[in-house]
């Protein structure tokens, strides 16, 4: 974890998942890490949550070249 500290942490917990990774980004922050969570339920569908999945499910749908454009 130490290469982590003094950077911004963005956490991408799995869809459904989101309230219980709040503790774990406040139990982050008292050990002095700068984090956030980030949300996928803007790119999900009703299935999608109740699958829970994940950032990895994400990525796996775009090609890089989605991410140069």
């Amino acid at each position: 974890m130490k290469p982590l500290r003094n950077r911004e942490v963005i956490l991408f917990p799995d869809l459904g998942a989101e309230d219980s990774w709040k503790t774990k980004m406040q139990t982050l922050r008292k050990h002095g890490f700068d984090c956030s969570i980030g949300s996928l339920l803007h790119l999900s569908s009703e299935n999608e949550v109740g699958d829970g999945l994940d950032l990895a499910d994400f990525l796996l749908r775009w090609s890089v070249e989605d991410f140069r454009a």
